[in-house]
């Protein structure tokens, strides 16, 4: 068993077998990628996405997915997974991510949201971006991955 630590700043926590550093949270702000640690980003969770594109947000019979609607318990907003423009730029920052570091492991995906966003959402939910994503799992070591795709 291999234990790794989950840090916001990029600094290695001692004592540990890898280190994810979170370069992309649910604020939409970013860090810079290190070659030394694997990469954590949000993908359909993005403050900054829906403030410059407040038409992207998702929508759902309790009313729209962002901070403030007491239907969710979340401190972000929540971009439609079906924007164009939003996925092709989350892939190339996922490439981009995945180039300067270890590898990515990939956060807000809304997977569990799937039955409350109807309106946004595809009708088969096997990957929100596209199966060029795969492609970036391949440097993770296999105890990451084994949860991912379930």
């Amino acid at each position: 068993m291999k234990f790794g630590s989950f840090v916001f700043q990029p600094e290695k926590a001692e004592g540990f077998d890898f280190h994810l550093l979170r370069v992309k949270p649910e604020t939409g702000l970013r860090l810079t990628p290190q070659p030394d640690m694997y990469s954590n980003l949000a993908i359909f969770a993005d403050n900054v996405a829906v403030r410059d594109h407040p038409d992207w947000i998702s929508q759902s019979p309790l009313g729209p997915a962002k901070m403030g609607n007491s239907n969710y318990n979340i401190y972000w907003d929540v971009v439609c997974a079906t924007q164009p423009e939003h996925r092709a730029e989350q892939l190339d920052y996922i490439e981009d991510v995945d180039r300067h570091s270890m590898g990515v492991w990939l956060n807000s995906q809304n997977k569990e949201r799937k039955n409350q966003l109807k309106k946004c959402l595809p009708s088969t939910h096997s990957n929100y971006l596209d199966r060029k994503v795969i492609l970036v799992f391949s440097r993770l070591p296999q105890f990451l991955t084994n949860d991912l795709f379930r």
